[in-house]
């Protein structure tokens, strides 16, 4: 149908053409014949309908791919958000902050006791007793008690007396007897009693570890903290503080 349309109108050119020619007494002018031309191949000629069909082909794929592409980063972001809030961002704030709290605690207990000490030693021992008291002693000798005066009818007479061996004596001790002596010691003591122990963990061989392991996580989990919660955040950048 195109092409009979085309024709048609290339030869009523041609005959417009000829017309021209014939009142101007000459030939046909080769402008008019080229442009004749071109107009029947322009007119006659399917290519720039197959360009226009290419021409929207092309604006529609784009156009779809751009709202595939649209859909998978927004569920690819709502699912990050989605992950932070979720997963990220308290399991690696959990971990910074379970290790500063251990490495901040005490080991607060009570530790029974139950055992015995052997005690092998010499003690020194040194100190006065005072000694008071009335006892009877017994002479292991004859003594002799020289100078003794007795009484006989009123008159003194001066004799030496002689007490044999074993004679008792009625004495009574008032007196500080010292003691100075050093007395082996060997016994086995029983021991029984609960021990306070307060150990705080920085001050032990666990504070490098925890310090480490809270160095370790501190950037992954102050990295997710800066990224935004949502899309509000996101396009509104209010999450830069």
């Amino acid at each position: 149908m195109n092409k009979t349309s085309s024709v048609t109108n290339g030869e009523r050119l041609e005959q417009i053409i000829h017309k021209i020619d014939e009142k101007e007494g000459g030939s046909s002018h080769p402008a008019l014949s080229i442009v004749a031309r071109r107009k029947n191949v322009a007119v006659g000629d399917s290519a720039p309908g197959r360009w226009d069909r290419f021409q929207k082909f092309a604006v529609l794929f784009s156009f779809v791919m751009n709202l595939i592409l649209l859909l998978v980063v927004l569920a690819l972001g709502t699912f990050l958000f989605q992950i932070k809030n979720a997963v990220a961002k308290p399991l690696l704030g959990g971990l910074v902050d379970g290790f500063v709290a251990m490495d901040q605690a005490h080991i607060i207990s009570t530790i029974p006791v139950n055992t015995t000490i052997e005690v092998n030693d010499t003690i020194p021992v040194v100190f006065d007793v005072p000694l008071k008291t009335d006892t009877v002693v017994t002479l292991v000798q004859d003594t002799q008690i020289p100078n003794t005066i007795i009484y006989l009818n009123g008159a003194p007479i001066p004799l030496n007396i002689i007490l044999p061996a074993g004679t008792p004596l009625s004495l009574t001790l008032d007196l500080t007897v010292p003691v100075s002596q050093t007395v082996p010691v060997k016994l086995t003591v029983p021991v029984s009693l609960a021990v306070n122990v307060d150990i705080p963990l920085q001050q032990t061989e666990l504070h490098r570890p925890f310090a480490d392991l809270r160095d370790l996580f501190a950037p992954y989990y102050a990295l997710v903290s800066a990224l935004p919660e949502s899309w509000t955040q996101a396009l509104t950048f209010g999450y830069y503080k």
